[in-house]
């Protein structure tokens, strides 16, 4: 099982994943995107959940540069819907001077499906 397909949600007071997401399947304990990826689309937690994951990786890259740990760069993928979200690069710095967190160490990434979905709007950007 390869580490980047896999992702752990911690929650707490910041994110409440809501009861539907407890059916989700489990594969020895961990939940894979793909499980849970369509979910949060279709219901809307797709943008709720990509604001906590850019809010917390900021969070633990400026925890980590505090600490003297040598600085990494983290890729954060961005859905269509954030995409779609003219405050993005406004609650992205927001988040970036609330943390402290150095701009240069991320990376953001969107996804195939997500350019083929809306290529002029992605070329606009």
């Amino acid at each position: 099982m390869a580490d980047d397909n896999i992702i752990q949600m911690k929650v707490d007071d910041e994110f409440t994943v809501p009861d539907s997401l407890a059916v989700l399947p489990l594969q020895n304990g961990v939940l894979f995107p793909a499980a849970f990826i369509n979910y949060a689309e279709e219901s809307g937690l797709i943008v709720q959940l990509g604001e906590w994951v850019i809010l917390n990786t900021c969070r633990q890259l400026t925890k980590w540069r505090e600490a003297g740990l040598p600085s990494i760069k983290c890729s954060i993928n961005l859905s269509i819907k954030q995409l779609e979200d003219p405050e993005l690069t406004n609650r992205v710095a927001e988040v970036l001077n609330s943390t402290g967190a150095d701009p240069a160490q991320i990376d953001f990434e969107i996804t195939e499906s997500a350019l083929m979905t809306n290529t002029q709007q992605c070329l606009g950007a």
